[in-house]
C-alpha cells in the first residue's frame, strides 16, 4: 500500500476514471496512473477543475508513445476520439515531439521536448492568465510565463489538468498533484512548498498550492 496525504478535510486531486468515454485510457494507482488507449488521440481530464488562483503539479512520463505526449490543460472533456490537446479549440498542450506549446492549434512557445523518464511540471497562474512550465525542474521559456485564454474567457470557465497523446503508440504518465508519489515511489527531493499543501518533487514556485480540496481555498 502507497500512503496518501489526502484527509477528509483536505482531497487532492487525481486524473478523472469516468472521462475516459473518448479516450480510452487506462486508470491505475489511485487514478493517479493513466495508459493512454493506443491510437487514440483524446485526453483525459483531472477530477478538480480550477477557476481562479495559482496552482502546481507534477506528471512522470513513465512511457512515451514515440515522443507524440501532450501534456497541459483543458477547460472541458474531449468529445471525439480524434481530438488533439493543443489542437482542440480553447486547449493547451505541450507536445513531447517538436517542444511546442499550443494553445487552439496556435504555438505559443517552444521549449525543449521530454521523453520516458522525464519529469514535467506546471505553474498556472489564472489570476494573471499566465502558464510557466518545467522539464525535471529547469523553467522553461527562460522563466518568462505564457500568456493564455483567460479562464472566465473559456466555454466553461475552468481549466482541468489534461494529458493524451498524437500518435499511435500508448504513453504512460504518472502524476503528483501533492502526495509526493509518482506511481509507488516517492519523490527523491522533496522540494520546498511554501503553502505546507503537499509534497513534491521540486520547489513550488512562491504564491503557488497543489490542485486539492484546500489549496482551492488558500
Amino acid at each position: 500500500l502507497t500512503q496518501m496525504q489526502d484527509t477528509p478535510d483536505n482531497n487532492f486531486a487525481t486524473m478523472n476514471p469516468l472521462d475516459s468515454y473518448y479516450s480510452a485510457a487506462t486508470f491505475s494507482e489511485g487514478n493517479l496512473k493513466i495508459v493512454t488507449g493506443g491510437a487514440i488521440q483524446a485526453w483525459s481530464t483531472s477530477t478538480i477543475g480550477m477557476s481562479s488562483g495559482k496552482f502546481y503539479w507534477e506528471v512522470k512520463v513513465t512511457t512515451s508513445g514515440a515522443n507524440y505526449d501532450t501534456i497541459g490543460i483543458s477547460p472541458y472533456v474531449p468529445t471525439a476520439t480524434g481530438n488533439v490537446l493543443g489542437g482542440a479549440t480553447e486547449t493547451i498542450a505541450w507536445n513531447g515531439t517538436n517542444g511546442a506549446l499550443r494553445q487552439s492549434g496556435s504555438v505559443l512557445a517552444t521549449f525543449s521536448t521530454f521523453t520516458t523518464g522525464d519529469i514535467l511540471s506546471f505553474a498556472l497562474d489564472l489570476d494573471g492568465s499566465l502558464i510557466y512550465c518545467y522539464k525535471n525542474g529547469t523553467v522553461q521559456n527562460s522563466g518568462t510565463g505564457i500568456a493564455i485564454t483567460a479562464v472566465a474567457s473559456t466555454s466553461t470557465g475552468l481549466f482541468l489538468v489534461a494529458a493524451g497523446h498524437n500518435d499511435s503508440v500508448a504513453s504512460t504518465f504518472q502524476w503528483n498533484f501533492g502526495n509526493g508519489y509518482f506511481g509507488t515511489t516517492a519523490v527523491s527531493s522533496a522540494g520546498t512548498n511554501a503553502s505546507g499543501n503537499g509534497i513534491f518533487e521540486y520547489d513550488v514556485p512562491t504564491g503557488y498550492t497543489a490542485l486539492s480540496t484546500k489549496g482551492l481555498n488558500l
